[in-house]
């Protein structure tokens, strides 16, 4: 009996001693490639020039787009960072994880992207200067080496993208010889803007219209005495906070292609959501649902020769760009996954992309967008009465004529999902008992640097 139980617990151990060598040592296919994904904070389409902008903000997007793919229609989930990001991560829709406030923590449940490549044999990095996703929030998830400058919440310093890629080049250096996964998201073009930019033509106003951040919504008085040259400002330095963050991602591929794995490397551009600059009366992102802020880029450089076709208009959500990566790696996704690889054949599109933040959602179909908006009675006067709007993308791409009251057959069908959709998110639950993921306490440093970022008021 006792030499039974010696042989039972020597089993055990061989078993985890092969488990540990196959972690290790575990191969990754040779002809895998490497996978850099790089979000950029609040990064608007239409002001990258590879997607038409009349100003060069872009020169190294634009040369990956040139010799890669570029995705026309992508939809955000969330028109704040964490709720965009959490999709980007796990791809799933907002319904399926529930991460819509700052303080959320993502729950292990979830598979990531960096936990698919980890286990397919990929060496995985991530580097992110935004708060929101550190380590605090369990954003870790899947990556062997992970760097959230949380020391910089102690002396409040905001995380430059030139930061971002120092750090980045230092692990290249001392990259091993598997296929690796880098993930880094660049605070940049977000607030505050801190690097000069070469369209400025005069010194800017310091008022607090300028310095409040992402979470500020000027009145209507304040809207009357901004300027056409404050706003020209305003895009300036937006525009430049885009030219230097461009400017540290060409170090990066710089730095790929003297290692001789440009052509190794799929590299992927996009980012959370986008930024309104007064399109609609305001200079922030959570409470917007138009387009500026909805629709994303995405730039794919597939890593050497493909048959593709390099520009895509069909439609697509944050929650693809996951799936559509592995299918380029040549790896399957997971099946509670969510979203679906852009480039598979045959493939059939969302009827609609949903997005949800503060105090607004929206849906759109190929050629129409709903808006539902329920603003709480202090913030009346910041938009357009609260309910619904209705705009014809095709003919008014601008979102400049509301078409609700015309009652179209297209408005009620939508209407009628949109509010299905609110429906679904009140009670489909994240864990049986559980309406919606646990909250981390924020500590005072934290909070301090979230204000001076302008995340918080």
């Amino acid at each position: 009996m006792k030499s039974r139980k010696n042989y039972y617990w020597l089993g055990l151990l061989l078993i985890g001693f092969f488990v540990v060598l196959y972690f290790v040592f575990r191969p990754a296919a040779p002809d895998r490639k490497n996978i850099v994904l790089i979000t950029l904070d609040g990064l608007r389409a239409d002001h990258l020039s590879c997607y038409g902008y009349e100003r060069k903000t872009s020169p190294t997007i634009d040369a990956l787009a040139e010799h890669g793919l570029i995705f026309k229609q992508i939809s955000t989930t969330g028109c704040a960072t964490k709720t965009a990001l959490t999709s980007l991560f796990t791809s799933l829709d907002y319904r399926a994880h529930k991460i819509i406030w700052n303080e959320s923590i993502l729950d292990d449940r979830f598979l990531t992207l960096a936990e698919v490549l980890r286990d397919q044999g990929y060496v995985t990095f991530g580097i992110v200067a935004s708060p929101w996703i550190q380590r605090d929030f369990n954003y870790q998830q899947g990556f062997e080496d992970f760097v959230d400058f949380r020391e910089n919440v102690l002396i409040r310093k905001p995380v430059s993208a030139g930061m971002v890629a120092e750090k980045v080049l230092d692990w290249l250096s001392r990259r091993r010889q598997r296929p690796f996964f880098l993930y880094c998201h660049l605070e940049e073009p977000h607030p505050p803007w801190l690097e000069k930019s070469p369209w400025l033509t005069a010194e800017e106003s310091s008022t607090k219209f300028f310095d409040a951040g992402c979470t500020h919504i000027p009145n209507q008085s304040e809207r009357e005495h901004v300027s056409d040259q404050k706003k020209r400002n305003l895009i300036a330095k937006y525009d430049g906070a885009i030219l230097y963050a461009d400017e540290q991602i060409g170090r990066i591929v710089a730095r790929l292609r003297k290692m001789g794995l440009e052509n190794k490397t799929i590299i992927a551009i996009s980012t959370d959501h986008g930024y309104e600059l007064l399109d609609h009366g305001t200079a922030t992102h959570a409470h917007c649902p138009y387009q500026e802020v909805v629709r994303i880029p995405l730039v794919v450089h597939v890593g050497g020769p493909t048959k593709i076709s390099r520009s895509f208009i069909r439609r697509g959500r944050i929650f693809d760009i996951g799936p559509t990566l592995l299918h380029l790696a040549g790896v399957a996704p997971p099946m509670s996954w969510e979203g679906t690889s852009l480039l598979k054949k045959n493939r059939i599109p969302p009827k609609y992309e949903f997005t949800f933040g503060f105090d607004v959602q929206s849906v759109r179909s190929v050629h129409y967008k709903l808006i539902y908006q329920k603003i709480q009675e202090k913030k009346k006067q910041y938009w357009k009465s609260p309910g619904f709007e209705f705009y014809d993308l095709s003919a008014d791409p601008g979102e400049t004529r509301d078409l609700s009251a015309l009652n179209l057959p297209e408005f009620v069908i939508m209407k009628k999902d949109l509010l299905q959709y609110r429906q679904d998110l009140l009670q489909k639950e994240f864990i049986p008992g559980i309406m919606f993921p646990k909250k981390l306490r924020l500590d005072k440093n934290t909070t301090k640097k979230l204000k001076t970022l302008g995340y918080l008021q």
